[in-house]
């Protein structure tokens, strides 16, 4: 009973693995909650792409760390403010 009210969370590696998304639309249909997605060298154009990629149903449990213009526009979560910003 405990676990089920556990949420999980993942924070993406600053750099792409090989098969990102597809491991990542996996891990959310298997019950993960929150993905903090923060690459550090992307464009806006770039993010919006990464996001375009990750299956729709999900996108209201990302948390953006930088580009936070997309949030809006893609129905994200929300966003993460580091000591960047």
């Amino acid at each position: 009973p405990a676990l089920r009210s556990m949420k999980l969370l993942l924070v993406s590696n600053f750099t792409d693995i090989p098969n990102e998304h597809h491991i990542l639309n996996l891990l959310f249909c298997e019950g993960l909650t929150y993905f903090h997605l923060r690459k550090r060298n992307y464009t806006a154009r770039q993010m919006a792409r990464y996001i375009e990629r990750i299956a729709e149903p999900f996108r209201a449990n990302v948390v953006l760390h930088s580009h936070f213009e997309l949030i809006a526009e893609y129905g994200l979560r929300g966003a993460h403010f580091t000591k960047k910003y």
